[in-house]
């Protein structure tokens, strides 16, 4: 099997990286058991992350369902109002290939991408 050479500069590169883990690792095994007094400062930090509060997770799986729910009703009484009750996605496409943009198109658009959000939130709330 033909082993895949290095360009010279990365050889290099590999050769000096062996060389500084080594010295590092030579100083680190001189040092490991050498304690550092630091008056009890490390007790004092730990005492204090178990007095801090659960972090928080942000809003539920239901409370974000609701929110995208209300912004996808939000979308279609936006459609239905603004364009007088029409068929919402022949009025929207019409209006989108002449390249107006209307309240019927805008209401399409909240709709749509609500309901995109929608599915990432549910498709998160599953894992």
């Amino acid at each position: 099997m033909n082993r895949p050479t290095l360009p010279q500069d990365q050889a290099t590169h590999l050769e000096a990286d062996a060389a500084l883990e080594q010295l590092l690792r030579q100083d680190a095994a001189q040092w490991r058991d050498a304690y550092i007094d630091n008056d009890g400062f490390s007790d004092r930090v730990m005492a204090r992350i178990d007095a801090l509060p659960a972090p928080q997770t942000g809003l539920s799986i239901r409370q974000r369902l609701t929110i995208i729910g209300a912004a996808v009703l939000g979308g279609v009484l936006l459609a239905t109002f603004a364009g007088n009750g029409a068929d919402l996605l022949i009025d929207a496409v019409m209006d989108l290939a002449t390249e107006t943009v209307t309240p019927t198109v805008l209401g399409l658009v909240a709709l749509l991408a609500s309901a995109g959000a929608l599915a990432v939130v549910a498709a998160q709330g599953e894992r």
